[in-house]
């Protein structure tokens, strides 16, 4: 278990289907798009000296960060449908697993991955302090603090961190910006954390969010994230396909189609344990 956490780092959804791995094989290839940042050669930085500059440069940084905060998903409940497909970057995988994600903001997160053919395979319940997980296809039982799972691993993971990356809201965002540039195709710039630098690309038309990667400052690990497909949901901007690629020893992939998205509906988040036949860990 602690293998299969490892290996997905930041993505529960990763997690969920990385269960499943040890029976699915051949899925497709899931491309890996160029990062802009890392290649683009015509940005126009914007200046970060004294004087004038200094000033322009700080009231251009606070402005855009006003811009992506106004862009931000806010809601009261959250749930969708998804088709999700993932390669472990190890020789297996599985393509065209289905799951529902429900949402109750800053309280829990239920999400129920299935596999064609065998139907519901890993269910969870998240909290704020607490994860629980019932894999069905190994007959196995999570129980673990969110304290726990973080110290585990090294990373910054926490609740919220979860409900922002399944409802698409900027993952790690600090107010720390720096090493903006601004070109015709994006605007990219960096914010650091205590244990962890990020990159985000933006389109230069509307800001909205097209690519992040955070990578461990201690470490080679990193997790990049594309966004694409955006449309209005109920009066949110919201991108219906979404991308994971996470690179420890492997390069893992998912591939996420959402449909059916819902703000602010009535939800139920359905979970119990089994009684007996399950290994608890």
């Amino acid at each position: 278990m602690t293998r299969t956490f490892t290996h997905v780092a930041a993505s529960v959804l990763i997690t969920l289907t990385a269960m499943l791995g040890s029976a699915c094989h051949h899925a497709r290839h899931l491309a890996r798009p160029v990062f802009a940042s890392d290649t683009a050669s015509a940005h126009v930085t914007v200046p970060d000296s004294s004087g004038e500059a200094a000033q322009a440069a700080a009231l251009y940084k606070a402005q855009l960060l006003a811009t992506i905060n106004s862009h931000h998903i806010n809601f009261t409940t959250f749930s969708s449908k998804i088709k999700l497909d993932y390669d472990n970057g190890a020789g297996s995988g599985m393509d065209g697993l289905t799951g529902n994600i429900r949402i109750r903001r800053d309280s829990a997160i239920w999400i129920s991955v299935s596999a064609p053919v065998l139907g519901e395979q890993v269910r969870v319940l998240i909290t704020p302090d607490s994860m629980k997980l019932v894999n069905k296809y190994d007959k196995k039982v999570l129980l673990r603090s969110l304290a726990d799972a973080r110290k585990l691993l090294n990373i910054p993971f926490d609740f919220n961190t979860l409900q922002d990356l399944l409802t698409g809201n900027p993952v790690l965002l600090t107010d720390s910006l720096y090493n903006v540039v601004h070109s015709p195709s994006v605007i990219s710039f960096n914010c650091d954390g205590d244990t962890f630098t990020s990159v985000f690309n933006l389109a230069p038309d509307n800001l909205s969010l097209q690519q992040s990667k955070v990578e461990d400052k201690i470490g080679s690990r990193s997790c990049e994230l594309t966004y694409a497909n955006y449309g209005n949901q109920q009066g949110r901007d919201f991108a219906a396909s979404r991308r994971i690629f996470i690179s420890d020893k492997n390069v893992v992939k998912a591939a996420i189609e959402y449909t059916r998205v819902e703000f602010d509906g009535a939800i139920s988040l359905p979970f119990s344990l089994p009684s007996s036949g399950y290994t608890v860990n």
